[in-house]
């Protein structure tokens, strides 16, 4: 599948969430917040996780690399859902490291803006813990903001693109 233009816009804002699910061998889902999510190119996307958080996440992809990766708006709650599967597992590189301090420095502005406590948020422990990057190839995205048409296949509804 191609993203389209729109969601690779939507994965630029600062005021996204991102949540990563895998299976277990069990058929038991494992989710983990995310950081950065970003597209690599029209079919591949980048997702910034904290190891940390995914303890059981590369033995789930080993087993079954079907994987998605919620995101949503903090701010207007509007969301999708990208499933995909797995293609590696990656250490920041620069490009990477530079984007995901730009998109910490935008969401800890919305953080503030939206009342939190800055002191409180950034001297939790898990955000000084190592980030990684994992690749994975979309293959369906599907519409997850609260109104009409919520778990629909975007391909179901008129995308903006």
């Amino acid at each position: 599948m191609k993203i389209p233009p729109y969601y690779t816009k939507f994965f630029q804002r600062y005021d996204t969430l991102g949540y990563l699910a895998s299976l277990n061998e069990n058929g038991f889902c494992d989710v983990c917040r995310t950081g950065l999510v970003y597209t690599l190119n029209e079919e591949y996307v980048k997702i910034m996780f904290m190891p940390a958080l995914a303890s059981n996440l590369h033995m789930n992809l080993q087993t079954n690399p079907l994987m998605t990766v919620t995101v949503v708006s903090a701010l207007t709650f509007e969301g999708y859902q990208f499933k995909g599967e797995y293609l590696s597992h990656e250490e920041l590189n620069g490009n990477d490291k530079a984007l995901n301090d730009s998109y910490l420095k935008g969401m800890t502005a919305v953080i503030k803006e939206v009342g939190f406590d800055l002191e409180n948020v950034l001297s939790n422990k898990y955000s000084k813990q190592k980030v990684e990057a994992i690749v994975m190839k979309v293959k369906a995205i599907y519409e997850q903001t609260p109104k009409n048409g919520t778990g629909k296949n975007i391909n179901q509804l008129n995308p903006e693109s």
